[in-house]
This record gives C-alpha cells, sequence and structure tokens, in this order.
C-alpha cells in the first residue's frame, strides 16, 4: 500500500470513528437518529471499506465484484427517499417536469 492509500485510510478510519461516537452520544441521551446521520455513516463506511479493499492483494475480477456491491450500496443509501415523499412527473422528454411533494 502506498503513501496515499495510508492516508485516505487514515482519513476514512477517523471519519469512521467519529461516525461511531456521534451514534453512541445518540444513543446515550435518547435521541432520534436523523435520516441525514444514517446516510451520511452509510457512505463514510461504504467508502472506507472500499480504500481498505483496494489495498488488498484481491484480483481485478474479484475487486469489480466487490466495488459492484459497494456502489449498489452508496446509491441506495444515498438515493432514498424519505417516508411520504412522492415523485410525479409529467410530460415526456425535455418538456418532462418533476414535483416533490414532502
Amino acid at each position: 500500500m502506498n503513501d496515499t492509500s495510508w492516508i485516505v485510510a487514515l482519513g476514512g478510519g477517523a471519519l469512521l470513528v467519529l461516525c461511531v461516537l456521534q451514534g453512541m452520544r445518540i444513543w446515550r441521551e435518547h435521541a432520534a437518529i436523523s435520516r441525514g446521520f444514517t446516510r451520511t455513516f452509510g457512505i463514510i463506511f461504504v467508502a472506507t471499506l472500499s480504500v481498505f479493499l483496494v489495498s488488498t492483494e484481491a484480483t481485478a475480477e474479484e475487486l469489480t465484484a466487490a466495488f459492484t456491491i459497494l456502489g449498489t450500496l452508496a446509491g441506495y443509501i444515498a438515493g432514498a427517499k424519505p417516508e411520504g415523499t412522492t415523485t410525479t412527473t409529467t410530460g415526456s422528454g425535455a418538456s418532462a417536469e418533476t414535483v416533490v411533494v414532502e
């Protein structure tokens, strides 16, 4: 693993630790965990796993499969709509208009 990978891995690990500490603080105070915190934690976790995965001695095929799964998870986490949100699309093509109602 080169120097840049170590720096990125340490930074990702530090962010992950900070997220865990924040989650523990929220849990201890019996406060509600926000959807934004959950998404942030999930994205940081997936990104940290990706960095550590790159540093392994895996073949290109194994890395492709793993990154496909991690990318799918990240897309699901980042693209999840809050409950009660509806999206309406009218028209088609360039004249399409999308309205999001929360």
